[in-house]
């Protein structure tokens, strides 16, 4: 899909029918009523006249609260009526709707809740959407928009910013309405926890370290991981890979391996042992440096015993292999 403020820019059609106004979520409002209504699959068939009034007044307004142009206009209101001591009531049709406009826009953002590895997934989905809009706009001679341009991807410096400025700031109002609940403090940990890898990738992607030692990828802060999951160890792949600090007696140094996680052992480079990659995720520009490391030190060619690499798969997108040393 493409963002509103791409669809009003390119003069889509949706734009120019719905007069550059929240064009996807109009759209998205009118197109459930019309694939529903009078159909085998009609959801407000039963329902009375004023009953169907009604649903479709929550269920425009619901489907209109998400878009991104109006995030912080919603989210003020909300922090304002949280201030009311008598809004936990939900007593009146206003506080009750104001209500599942922030649980949809919660669902809406929820990524950073996700499990550090589920979260991975979606955020290559949705990267490689970005970069579909940044290959449309350049086609159409546009300004390619913030994280949408493939050719030079920040995406840990994407994350961390869509944590810090959107996501957090709505689930803390969330959790203030609803710190009761167990779950939504739970979430906030998960956000903490995802927030903080995306950081250690972005700050760590390529790191200077001494001539001669083993480098030990990041790890997550024990202070972030809850009691009964550590996402290094846990059998589902989320990315992470620890190098081991200990050589062996003879041979190549290795880069250990958790569960399913993905790792790259003896691989051989060209590169100065001085500079190591020691974390990446998806299209970060880690290996894009440590290519132009390589071109230029040409005659820089340390035996394969000097130096691991981790890496992770990535499904959506894959930079080139890095150039192998010779075998001999």
């Amino acid at each position: 899909g493409y963002t509103n403020q791409f669809l009003v820019k390119s003069r889509n059609s949706f734009a120019i029918l719905y007069s550059d106004l929240s064009v996807n979520e109009n759209h998205h409002a009118a197109h459930v009523f019309e694939k529903t209504l009078g159909s085998s699959c009609d959801i407000f068939a039963a329902l009375t006249t004023d009953e169907y009034d009604e649903m479709r007044k929550i269920v425009i307004r619901l489907i209109m609260s998400t878009d991104m142009a109006k995030h912080f206009e919603y989210l003020t209101k909300f922090k304002a009526k949280l201030a009311i001591p008598t809004f936990g009531r939900l007593d009146t049709p206003d506080n009750r709707l104001s209500v599942m406009e922030m649980a949809i826009k919660c669902g809406d953002l929820n990524n950073p809740t996700k499990s550090p590895a589920l979260a991975a997934k979606w955020v290559d989905c949705i990267m490689e959407e970005f970069f579909r809009q940044g290959d449309r706009e350049r086609e159409l001679g546009l300004p390619i928009s913030q994280f949408m341009d493939r050719t030079c991807p920040d995406v840990p410096k994407c994350q961390v910013g869509f944590i810090d400025i959107l996501v957090a700031p709505l689930f803390d109002a969330w959790t203030t309405f609803a710190h009761e609940d167990l779950r939504t403090v739970e979430l906030q940990q998960t956000i903490r926890r995802n927030r903080a890898r995306w950081t250690t990738m972005a700050t760590t992607a390529l790191v200077p370290v001494p001539q001669g030692t083993v480098p030990i990828l990041p790890r997550e802060p024990a202070s972030l991981r809850s009691s009964d999951v550590d996402p290094i160890r846990r059998t589902s792949a989320d990315g992470d890979v620890i190098g081991t600090a200990a050589p062996p007696a003879s041979g190549s140094r290795r880069v250990s391996k958790h569960g399913s996680h993905h790792a790259l052992k003896n691989l051989p480079i060209s590169i100065d042992s001085s500079l190591v990659v020691r974390h990446r995720h998806s299209t970060s520009t880690s290996l894009l440096q440590l290519r132009a490391v390589q071109d230029e030190q040409p005659s820089v060619e340390p035996a394969p015993a000097e130096l691991g690499v981790a890496r992770k798969a990535n499904s959506a997108m894959h930079l080139p292999a890095l150039r192998e040393a010779d075998a001999a």
